[in-house]
């Protein structure tokens, strides 16, 4: 658990009058068939609630704060349906306010796995008094409770949602407050010197000798400098997040959907020695040491009478043209490739296939061809070079998004927007101050650049947006 690093806005956003008194229930597990479900409820009542359910000889309500107790659950009235009572072996956890999640009574039911059994639960809780949980609901309760800043908050739905390591990190780094900190820092620092600029103009006709904007100048610098060094991670970071995509294009029959299997360790794609047999975009997903990358083999490239073809082909141009990385896939044992065009003007590879067999007049060609683009040789069928083609193409993806010498990432656009917007403000602040000097200008851009900033852990973020950030997260979290 996570303490805050600042303070939130009041809860002046909620539309939902009992949006922080009810007490709200949620499948915290995914629903469907499983060997555990745990349904959450939290608020004042929720540990009532639970305890009307729960029979074993300790009750919950003398139970201490982190307390795991095991008995059973009933789940219909035995006045209402005498001959069918349903319970249930449970393990239930009782986590007191102010020292759980949303910093309110929390109680996690761990029943049996399944969707009637985990609905049942559900159903008899809402029975009983709770509400069911809107999306995002039990962090928004964080957050408006102090638990979490807005960037904690978030960097919550982006654990969730990690789907590799390198992600995992970055999410981890935001969630231990590191970023929080970081902004908390700058945001000290600005203040301290907006204090003395704003002091010398509330006192200066007693000449206290402060007030003056120039002697603030080394502070925005180094601002200045520190933002930009944080906005500078952003193409890494969302490089970490969002991932990347590759096309695989070239002729027909050069191993196209070969390669494609073998990047991905399975037959996604069909393989057959009949030109034209992919027709329409296949897709798969790789981890590239931390790079989550999105592959996508096309048609062959070539000119057709067949209409359905021609689409491919056309589908193809278009999977090249959004791709990050293109992919030119040439037969080493074949005909002398010539056109380099599909990939002109695009971040691309060159893989020779069939490796073992390429003649080297092809070889030759490719290389003179080639440029400052990559060649590599590969064997689809044996796997030979695939590794090594992987790695290159991260190092491709990486190399307009360095990793950064100290620190996380910025991995998300609001970040970036806001910091982008800080140092501009900044900036014109220092303009200003070596300038002209004059106090009040200064001041005012100090003053929007704090804003900027507090945007970013929840302090002056407008309330359309903490609304939107939070409908992005799961019922249960």
């Amino acid at each position: 658990m996570v303490p805050a690093l600042g303070v939130p806005p009041e809860a002046t956003f909620h539309d939902r009058p009992f949006a922080m008194t009810d007490t709200i229930v949620a499948l915290a597990t995914p629903s469907g068939e499983g060997g555990i479900a745990i349904v959450r409820l939290s608020g004042t009542r929720a540990i009532s609630i639970a305890d009307s359910l729960f029979r074993a000889p300790r009750r919950l309500a003398g139970a201490p704060t982190h307390t795991l107790l095991y008995g059973r659950l009933a789940l219909t009235d035995r006045a209402e349906s005498p001959d069918s009572v349903v319970s249930d072996e449970v393990l239930v956890s009782v986590m007191r306010a102010p020292r759980s999640y949303t910093r309110e009574d929390v109680v996690e039911i761990n029943c049996h796995g399944g969707i009637r059994l985990a609905d049942e639960v559900l159903r008899a809780c809402v029975r009983l008094g709770a509400r069911r949980a809107e999306r995002g609901e039990f962090t928004e309760r964080a957050f408006l409770n102090g638990r979490l800043d807005l960037a904690q908050a978030e960097a919550v739905l982006d654990l969730v949602k990690a789907r590799t390591k390198d992600a995992l990190s970055a999410a981890y780094y935001e969630l231990s407050g590191n970023l929080s900190a970081r902004i908390s820092a700058l945001r000290t620092r600005l203040t301290e010197s907006l204090a003395r600029i704003e002091m010398g103009l509330e006192f200066d006709e007693e000449d206290l000798g402060v007030g003056d904007p120039r002697a603030e100048s080394a502070t925005l610098r180094e601002a200045i400098s520190e933002i930009g060094a944080l906005v500078g991670t952003y193409a890494r970071g969302r490089l970490i997040t969002e991932g990347a995509s590759v096309a695989i294009i070239g002729p027909p029959n050069v191993g196209k959907s070969s390669l494609l299997n073998a990047i991905l360790g399975e037959d996604r794609a069909i393989v057959s020695h009949i030109p034209g047999t992919t027709r329409d975009l296949v897709e798969g997903e790789a981890d590239l040491d931390g790079v989550r990358v999105r592959f996508v083999d096309t048609a062959g490239l070539r000119e057709t009478g067949d209409a359905v073809e021609r689409e491919g082909t056309k589908r193809a141009g278009r999977a090249a043209s959004a791709a990050d990385v293109v992919l030119l896939v040439c037969d080493g044992s074949g005909e002398i490739p010539w056109d380099l065009t599909p990939i002109s003007g695009r971040k691309a590879i060159i893989v020779v296939n069939k490796m073992d067999k390429a003649r080297s007049d092809v070889l030759s060609a490719l290389n003179a061809s080639a440029g400052t683009t990559s060649v590599y040789r590969v064997s689809a069928l044996s796997g030979e070079g695939v590794d090594t083609l992987c790695h290159g193409i991260r190092e491709t993806l990486c190399a307009d998004a360095p990793e950064p010498k100290t620190g996380g990432v910025i991995t998300r656009a609001r970040h970036a927007d806001a910091l982008s917007a800080t140092e501009t403000h900044l900036e014109r602040a220092l303009e200003e101050a070596t300038g002209q000097a004059r106090s009040e200008l200064v001041a005012a851009d100090i003053r929007l650049a704090l804003d900027a900033l507090g945007s970013i852990t929840g302090e002056t973020t407008p309330e359309d947006i903490i609304r939107r950030i939070f409908s992005e997260f799961c019922i249960g979290k």
